[in-house]
């Protein structure tokens, strides 16, 4: 028998008749038997048995449980005395489904509202306190820029700006937990559309939660989340996985149909592929999730510049060209140096006449050349080695004694950050250092060499 105390539903009166949803969590997935009583008697019947994947999504539930009755012939235009009435079984005693207007689908739970998500639990298995050290581990997100895809009633809106966020927005398609948000958190600002209507601008936070899985091309919309994400911006992702180890999907038939869930695989190398993707842990479990929650923080992937530094003779040069033969792109500071020197081509860089004073032939004293850039140009030749390095490539090489000078290194850490490539610092071994050969012996392998020939 339905207790009242367990249906759940909405009931709205429009031109055309009554319509809403009613979910009983004991009877998960069935179809519950209604009617529309006016003036004590029965003038429509019908069944909740309708896909209503916003319902769904919002309340985190299951089932088919949406329902449209046709406005009675003869009965009054207003219906609003009319009562809906439901039961979950043929034998079950028939009760009120009281609208929820108050409250109307309340998803998300505040203070002074208690909805069906545990959205504190929620929050904390967010982990933002883990979105890099770029900020203050209590307030993540203070000093950004915020969007919230499916937003409901701005729960995590709200969170943003206590946070500190300097700009939030929440985007949903649902015009009624907009209002709702709006009157809530009116610091942020609020947009009806769905997901593939966000606003032409970027964000250093974007919130996906709990809804991918409504989504038919889910590799799409995540390739197009990136191009919405600041160069070190973050996709929060919670969405359900699947359990199989493999590259695979699972279909799995909810109330609202059949979803398709990625695996763990699938998700982070296929999906996610434009990110660099770290696992965060499981989420909270809400009723009729399918499959377990998961969170993932997601970067863009950047660049990474290898950065092989150290005095001459000690095996840069032996170990960038193996690294060169593995298809790894490489720039050499001696080479760029010696080109500057030559080529005419470089004449409108300050550092051209700097490079000039040294003699080219027999053979350039690049140590000393590297010495003077370093105290006189360092900037001027870190932008002619960025203009010419092979910086589009997922991974490339920049080797060179000119390098151990920090004026130098120091220019070209910002030049690299500033074009939001990771830079990997390598250097010898001391015992490798120490080992060096003389001018004129033979070049033997060091440590970090021997490494990559055995890879």
């Amino acid at each position: 028998m339905v207790r009242e105390k367990s249906l759940r539903g909405n009931v709205q009166v429009n031109a055309t008749g009554v319509v809403g949803w009613v979910f009983d969590p004991e009877r998960r997935g069935q179809a519950i038997e209604i009617r529309l009583m006016l003036d004590g008697a029965v003038v429509r019947k019908g069944l909740a048995a309708a896909p209503r994947p916003d319902v769904a999504a919002s309340l985190g539930i299951e089932g088919a449980m949406g329902f449209r009755l046709p406005s009675p012939e003869g009965a009054p235009r207003d219906l609003a005395r009319a009562e809906l009435q439901a039961r979950g079984g043929p034998d079950g005693r028939w009760m009120p489904v009281r609208s929820t207007s108050r409250r109307r689908g309340q998803y998300q739970s505040f203070d002074d509202a208690k909805g069906a998500s545990q959205s504190s639990e929620k929050l904390a298995a967010l982990r933002l306190a883990s979105l890099g050290n770029r900020h203050d581990e209590a307030r993540p997100l203070a000093g950004l820029s915020v969007l919230d895809l499916g937003c409901n009633e701005g729960f995590f809106c709200g969170e943003a700006l206590r946070q500190g966020a300097r700009r939030v927005l929440g985007l949903d398609m649902n015009g009624g937990f907009l209002d709702r948000a709006r009157r809530r958190f009116p610091a942020a600002e609020f947009v009806q559309g769905s997901w593939w209507e966000i606003p032409d601008e970027k964000f250093d936070v974007i919130l996906f939660l709990s809804a991918i899985h409504y989504e038919a091309d889910q590799r799409a919309l995540l390739q197009k989340l990136a191009g919405h994400l600041t160069p070190t911006g973050v996709l929060v992702l919670e969405c359900g996985v699947a359990g199989t180890g493999r590259k695979a999907w699972e279909a799995v038939k909810r109330g609202d149909g059949v979803r398709r869930y990625p695996s763990t695989t699938m998700l982070t190398e296929e999906l996610l592929a434009p990110y660099a993707v770290r696992a965060m842990g499981r989420s909270v479990m809400q009723g009729g999730d399918p499959v377990p929650r998961q969170v993932f923080h997601c970067y863009l992937r950047q660049s990474t510049a290898l950065l092989f530094v150290g005095p001459s003779t000690t095996g840069k040069s032996t170990l960038t060209r193996d690294l060169a033969r593995r298809d790894i792109p490489l720039i050499s500071t001696d080479q760029l140096l010696g080109q500057i020197l030559r080529d005419k081509r470089y004449d409108w860089s300050p550092a051209a006449a700097v490079v000039r004073r040294f003699p080219a032939a027999p053979r350039p004293n690049y140590a000393r050349i590297g010495k003077a850039v370093a105290a006189e140009c360092p900037k001027d030749f870190v932008e002619v080695l960025m203009l010419e390095a092979p910086s589009e490539a997922d991974l490339f090489c920049i080797e060179g004694e000119i390098l151990i000078h920090p004026p130098v290194m120091d220019a070209l850490l910002r030049q690299l950050d500033a074009r939001c490539i990771r830079p990997w610092l390598v250097e010898p071994h001391q015992a490798a250092a120490a080992a060096a050969p003389q001018p004129g012996e033979a070049e033997a392998p060091g440590p970090l060499d021997r490494l990559v020939r055995r890879a």
